[in-house]
């Protein structure tokens, strides 16, 4: 994936989405409502920053490792929880912060194995 050029990414991942999204949208039309200026403008923002933070992740992959990289992203568990709560009102139940804690958890083990590894081993890194 690393010679892959990323709007070659982007574009076949959104593609998959938008074929997917479409085949939701078709089965739920029945409470379809028209949107008006301040919602449409909400989701084209929406859009707009979820492909710059998308294409990002891409280039954040082909810079450095996915075992560095990945855990990174755990934050988003943090995220959705706070502005769960900060916009919708959502209290997140304890089995929803279990398994929040086990794959945060499960991330960084593997995050620290692999700098372990890396410092027992050098010369493995250099030929991936």
């Amino acid at each position: 994936m690393r010679s892959t050029p990323d709007t070659t990414l982007i574009f076949w991942q959104l593609s998959g989405a938008l074929i997917f999204s479409l085949v939701g949208v078709g089965a739920n039309t029945a409470g379809w409502a028209p949107m008006d200026m301040q919602a449409l403008f909400a989701l084209c923002l929406l859009g707009i920053v979820a492909m710059m933070a998308h294409l990002l992740v891409s280039r954040s992959l082909k810079l450095a490792d996915a075992a560095t990289v990945v855990p990174l992203q755990y934050t988003l568990l943090f995220w959705a929880v706070v502005f769960g709560w900060m916009f919708f009102g959502d209290t997140p139940r304890w089995t929803v912060l279990l398994g929040a804690a086990l794959i945060v958890a499960s991330g960084l083990f593997i995050f620290f194995r692999e700098q372990q590894l890396k410092r027992l081993r050098p010369e493995i890194v250099e030929v991936l």
